[in-house]
């Protein structure tokens, strides 16, 4: 059953059992630890119900989400569901972030690199806490609005190229990666600007695909070089509707 609007209630009026339910129950905001908690509370939820989930994602993000009919979703067309900081590191793991609840995503990292050599930063699917490497990924092609139009990575590649971290400076990337969780093709596509001590701050722009009709659920950032970063990285779960 819906909730029923709003009613104000007199002194001394009864409270009946339709009322608690329809008036006040139905139209609380409820708390549940996680997703699992709710459905198990409510089997058949109605629409306009709302509900805060005390974790979801990698980091354990609180959502609110309502009923729709259908599916729970957040109010928002962009939604953060997995973010981790990181310090000194080799690999960024953010597992059980892609869902079937959004068919696209948004990610952004910004990462300090710790050492005197060049880091590129590579991305990897990872599905049931373990990283795709093999053949995955297909080329992945990029501006340099510098330098010319070049090519990385190959057909067949072991991951996608979407960054660097320039000698003890500063890295900015921002990218989009389309149906991660269905077994579908996916499309990735970046842009990224990094700094360096005496340099003109650099950018590029790249794209690649991954035809393996394969459902994945998380993520990996990987430097692709002799070194380490520290920095965030967040991803945002982009609504169909």
């Amino acid at each position: 059953m819906a909730g029923a609007g709003k009613k104000t209630f007199t002194a001394g009026e009864i409270l009946t059992a339709s009322d608690t339910n329809t008036y006040l129950m139905e139209q609380t905001v409820m708390y549940f630890a996680g997703t699992a908690a709710r459905a198990s509370a409510i089997p058949t939820p109605s629409t306009g119900m709302t509900s805060y989930i005390g974790t979801t994602g990698t980091a354990s993000i609180p959502q609110i989400e309502t009923y729709t009919g259908s599916a729970w979703q957040t109010p928002y067309g962009m939604t953060l569901v997995g973010t981790v900081n990181f310090t000194s590191a080799t690999s960024v793991v953010l597992d059980n972030v892609f869902t079937s609840a959004y068919d696209s995503y948004y990610i952004v990292h910004s990462a300090r690199n710790n050492s005197a050599n060049d880091v590129g930063i590579a991305f990897q699917f990872r599905s049931a806490g373990s990283t795709i490497a093999g053949t995955a990924y297909q080329r992945n092609a990029i501006q340099s609005y510098l330098t010319v139009i070049s090519a990385t990575g190959t057909n067949g590649g072991a991951f996608w190229n979407c960054g660097i971290a320039s000698q003890v400076n500063f890295s900015q990337t921002t990218m989009t990666v389309t149906n991660p969780a269905k077994a579908l093709s996916k499309a990735m596509e970046f842009h990224a600007a990094h700094s360096q001590a005496g340099a003109t701050l650099d950018t590029y722009y790249g794209f690649g695909s991954n035809i393996t009709n394969t459902a994945y659920d998380g993520m990996v950032l990987v430097c692709n070089g002799a070194g380490t970063i520290t920095g965030t990285v967040r991803v945002y779960g982009l609504r169909n509707s």
